[in-house]
C-alpha cells in the first residue's frame, strides 16, 4: 500500500515545473521593471562589458566603472564590480544584449543551476523523505533568493561545492579538487576549505585544486593580460587598506556575517583596525585548524561522518572569509541539507539542538532588516555555532537533552 505522505511521480513533476515557472516568472517580471537597474548584476555587467570592449586593466578603475554606470543607468554612485577576470569572462558574451535582456538570461541560468543542485544532492540528502518537503526546503532558503534576484554568481558556487562533495563521496578526490578550484571566483570562501584539506593531507584533492587554479589563472591572463591582473590585485589591496572609500560603500567590513565583521562591529573605534584584522585572522586560523583536526580524527576513526565534516568545513570557510554578503551564504544550503540528512540527526543531543536553532535563524528572512541596520554581523556567531555543533555531532551520541 502506498504511503499517503509519499507524493506520486506526477506530483513531483508538477511541483518541479511549478517551481521552475515561478522562478523564471519572477526573473522576467524583474527584468521588465526598473528595479533590476539597482541590483548587484550591474557590478558584474559593467566590468564584463568593459572586458568585452577590450579595456584591459581599466575594467577595475572606479572612475571608468562610474562613468559607464552613469551613462547606461544614470546611477548617482558607482556599484563597484570586484569580480575576478575569469568570472567576468563567463558573463561577457551576454553583455552584447541590453542590460534587461542580459539580466533575464543570467537569471534563467541561475534557475537552471538551482534546479540542478536540488537534483544532484537529493541522493545524499534523504531527509525530508517527502520529496515535496525536500523541494520546499531547497527553494525557500532566503540567501539563494537574494542571489537569484540580484543576479549574483553564488548559485554557481553552490553547484561547484555540490560537485566537489559528490566526488568526495565517490572517493574521486582529484575531481573534487577540480570543482573546488573552479569555485575560485569566490576565492576568499574557497581558500579556507582548501587549507583544511591541506592540513588533512588530502594530496589528490589539492592536486585537482591546483590544476583548476592553474587553468583559471591562465584564462585570467588570456582575457585581461598581465596589466589586468595587476589592476585587479591593486584594487583588492586598495579595498583592504581603504575600506571606507566611497566606491567601496557596498562592501563595508562591519556589515558582514564573518569573524572579521563581528569583531569590527564590536571593536571599531576602540582598537586599531589592524588589530581587528589580526584578531580575526588568528581566530579564523584556530577555527580552521580545529575543523581540520576533527575531520582528520574522523578519517582515522572511520566514523563515516564525512558529510557532517564537509558541512562544518564549508560553513567555517564562509565565516573565516574577510567579507560575505547575504547572497554569499547560499552554499550554506548544502551544509544544512547534509546535516539534516545525516544518520546522526536522528539522535537527540545538545549538538542537534544548537544546529536546529541555527538553521531556523538562517531560514527566517531577517536579512532585509539586518542589512539596512548594518547588523548582518550578528549572523557570524550563528554560523560558528552551526559549524562547531556539526563537527562535534559524531561525539555527541550519548548526550541526551
Amino acid at each position: 500500500m502506498r504511503n499517503r505522505e509519499a507524493p506520486t511521480r506526477r506530483q513531483v513533476f508538477v511541483a518541479v515545473a511549478f517551481t521552475a515557472t515561478l522562478l523564471l516568472g519572477v526573473i522576467l517580471i524583474k527584468a521588465r521593471s526598473s528595479e533590476s537597474v539597482g541590483y548587484d548584476f550591474i557590478s558584474i555587467y559593467t566590468p564584463a562589458l568593459l572586458m568585452r570592449e577590450g579595456c584591459g586593466g581599466g575594467i577595475y578603475d572606479p572612475q571608468v566603472q562610474a562613468r559607464v554606470q552613469k551613462s547606461l543607468f544614470n546611477r548617482p554612485n558607482v556599484l563597484m564590480g570586484i569580480h575576478p577576470p575569469f568570472e567576468l569572462a563567463l558573463v561577457a558574451p551576454i553583455t552584447k544584449l541590453a542590460y534587461a535582456k542580459a539580466y533575464a538570461v543570467w537569471g534563467a541560468f541561475d534557475v537552471a543551476l538551482w534546479m540542478l543542485f536540488a537534483y544532484l544532492i537529493r541522493p545524499y540528502a534523504p531527509a525530508p523523505k517527502n520529496t515535496l518537503r525536500y523541494l520546499l526546503l531547497c527553494f525557500t532558503f532566503f540567501p539563494a533568493w537574494v542571489a537569484l534576484l540580484q543576479g549574483q554568481t553564488s548559485l554557481l558556487l553552490l553547484v561547484s561545492w555540490a560537485f566537489a562533495f559528490v566526488f568526495i563521496k565517490r572517493r574521486q578526490d582529484l575531481w573534487a579538487g577540480v570543482f573546488l578550484g573552479l569555485g575560485l571566483f569566490k576565492f576568499p570562501v574557497v581558500l579556507p576549505f582548501a587549507l583544511i584539506c591541506l592540513l588533512r593531507g588530502r594530496w589528490k584533492l589539492l592536486g585537482g585544486f591546483v590544476s583548476a587554479a592553474s587553468l583559471v589563472g591562465a584564462l585570467t591572463i588570456a582575457v585581461v593580460g598581465v596589466p589586468g591582473v595587476h589592476a585587479y590585485v591593486d584594487l583588492l589591496l586598495d579595498i583592504m587598506q581603504n575600506p571606507i572609500n566611497p566606491p567601496y560603500w557596498s562592501i563595508s567590513p562591519s556589515n558582514t556575517p564573518t569573524l572579521r565583521g563581528f569583531l569590527s562591529a564590536l571593536l571599531a573605534g576602540k582598537v586599531a583596525s589592524w588589530s581587528i584584522q589580526v584578531a580575526a585572522g588568528l581566530v579564523s586560523i584556530l577555527l580552521i585548524a580545529l575543523t581540520a583536526w576533527r575531520w582528520h580524527h574522523e578519517d582515522r576513526a572511520d566514523g563515516g561522518s564525512s558529510d557532517l565534516m564537509f558541512a562544518a568545513s564549508l560553513v567555517v570557510s564562509e565565516v573565516a572569509a574577510p567579507y560575505l554578503n547575504t547572497h554569499d551564504l547560499t552554499p550554506t544550503l548544502l551544509a544544512v541539507l547534509l546535516v539534516i540528512g545525516s544518520p546522526e540527526w536522528s539522535r537527540k543531543s545538545a549538538c542537534r539542538l544548537v544546529v536546529t536553532v541555527s538553521v531556523v535563524i538562517l531560514y527566517i528572512p531577517l536579512y532585509p532588516f539586518l542589512v539596512p541596520l548594518g547588523a548582518l554581523f550578528l549572523l557570524a556567531p550563528v554560523l560558528v555555532a552551526f559549524a562547531l555543533a556539526t563537527s562535534l555531532f559524531p561525539s555527541a551520541e550519548g548526550q541526551e537533552v
